[in-house]
């Protein structure tokens, strides 16, 4: 019987869910096996993707239903039996990770979307609900190095005339999030590792030192109200990339054309992050930049 692959099915925001399913078609694409595409059909809401409205939120979902390039997209797998392989994916043990991750260097061949010309360096930094404590969390003064450093980098891997740019989920000032309700599923998923409520019983979402940031590298731009669908199009189309500890902008840094920086291991996150095809250095865990 055929073995094919297919992305294990968890219920996470819409950059964890993307990262998952990158990975399985990568791998069936490295071995040479079939990939079963499940479409997303349900997202646990960030504020920072502001789909509280349904029509957002059913947006969020089709465009990130249609970002990738599918190769196997034409198949007809009724036509035929099949069983999941049991290495990686849905049918393996949990959290269906391989043995092994140097096919996620596959990566950009699903990138579907053409390149624009702009000379963009985007930096992403996950704040939001990543408080202090969380491994997705990083200090400012880590960044204020990097943006130090910037210029010089720039220039090394000859990107002219850079526009930098802050891509954040933070909120303006530090404040606090309720889910709804009436959605209990929603509600439920905020109840699960590093994310704990206030005394009020809500969910702090933590900001930005700004001042920080901008006396550091006054022309930086920051952008902390994209749609979530531009936020990402804006990574995968960066110039020059520096992700977060963040399954999102993770996903781009494995899709893009383009240039990327990696981070080093970190206890708390998935040790098969920043494996990056067009990775051109290294961030270590105080900012310091070392390029290839």
């Amino acid at each position: 019987m055929i073995k094919i692959i297919q992305e294990f099915h968890t219920t996470d925001g819409i950059g964890a869910m993307l990262w998952k399913k990158i990975y399985a078609m990568c791998y069936a694409y490295k071995y040479k096996m079939l990939f079963k595409d499940r479409p997303f059909n349900w997202f646990l809401i960030h504020p920072s993707d502001h789909a509280d409205d349904e029509r957002i939120y059913y947006d969020i979902l089709y465009k990130f239903n249609h970002i990738l390039y599918n190769p196997w997209k034409n198949i007809d797998f009724d036509s035929f039996e099949w069983e999941l392989s049991d290495q990686i994916g849905q049918g393996a043990p949990a959290p269906g990770f391989a043995d092994h991750h140097d096919f996620l260097l596959e990566a950009p061949v699903f990138n579907k979307n053409i390149q624009d010309n702009s000379n963009n360096v985007v930096i992403h930094m996950r704040r939001g609900n990543a408080v202090q404590h969380n491994p997705r969390f990083t200090h400012e003064t880590v960044y204020v190095n990097i943006l130090n450093q910037i210029d010089s980098i720039c220039s090394q891997l000859d990107i002219t005339n850079p526009r930098v740019i802050l891509l954040t989920d933070a909120p303006d000032y530090d404040t606090s999030y309720m889910p709804s309700k009436y959605d209990m599923k929603q509600y439920n998923m905020w109840h699960q590792p590093w994310l704990d409520k206030n005394e009020n019983g809500e969910w702090p979402l933590v900001s930005i030192d700004w001042k920080l940031i901008v006396d550091a590298y006054p022309p930086i731009i920051i952008e902390n109200k994209l749609s979530t669908y531009e936020s990402f199009m804006l990574m995968l189309n960066a110039k020059l990339l520096i992700p977060a500890y963040s399954a999102f902008s993770q996903s781009a840094g494995l899709l893009t054309h383009n240039k990327v920086l990696a981070w080093p291991p970190k206890e708390g996150m998935d040790d098969q992050m920043n494996l990056f095809r067009n990775n051109v250095g290294f961030i270590d865990m105080f900012g310091n930049i070392s390029l290839k």
